[in-house]
């Protein structure tokens, strides 16, 4: 089995996961209406100055899974909560 994606430095890594994580909440809790959350996350990913080629990707990929309803179940809020459970720098270095 090949790995498609080789070996990269564990910083450049928890960034792109701190992005992406970002950007899926901004989405997420702009779509419910929540301006102090979303806010946040874009205070977030503005920290990380990404580029915009790090950016469309994954909100084209979140834009698109939206539910239909504020209630429903969705793929985005299943990725968000797994994003928040990968520790950032720090928490597991001894």
């Amino acid at each position: 089995m090949t790995d498609n994606h080789p070996d990269r430095p564990l910083p450049v890594v928890r960034r792109e996961l701190r992005i992406e994580r970002a950007i899926i909440a901004l989405t997420a809790h702009g779509y419910v209406g929540d301006s102090y959350a979303a806010g946040q996350a874009f205070a977030d990913l503005a920290a990380e100055e990404p580029s915009l080629l790090e950016v469309f990707p994954t909100l084209l990929w979140a834009l698109q899974r939206l539910p239909r309803g504020v209630g429903e179940p969705t793929e985005l809020r299943d990725r968000l909560t797994t994003l928040y459970a990968i520790p950032d720098e720090g928490a597991d270095d001894a």
